[in-house]
């Protein structure tokens, strides 16, 4: 029995264990392929290809933040 790799351009692969099946498939639009072989490299256009996009911090501000002034003594904790 043979191992028959056909491949659709719609439905994608399939492994095919009979030569009745892969016949019919055949018949269908399948066509036979490698799956050892290596495929060959595809060149994106450049309105495909992923945006580069540099994003930089906003800069770094002091904020000066006012201290709370602690009473003295507790007198000046009930004047409210």
């Amino acid at each position: 029995m043979a191992v028959i790799y056909l491949q659709h351009p719609v439905h994608g692969q399939c492994v095919f264990a009979s030569d009745l099946e892969a016949n019919v498939a055949r018949s269908a639009g399948w066509t036979e392929y490698d799956p050892d072989a290596k495929p060959e490299p595809v060149e994106v256009p450049a309105f495909l290809a992923a945006p580069t996009l540099v994003v930089e911090p906003p800069p770094v501000t002091e904020v000066e933040v006012p201290k709370a002034k602690a009473p003295k003594t507790l007198k000046d904790l009930s004047k409210g």
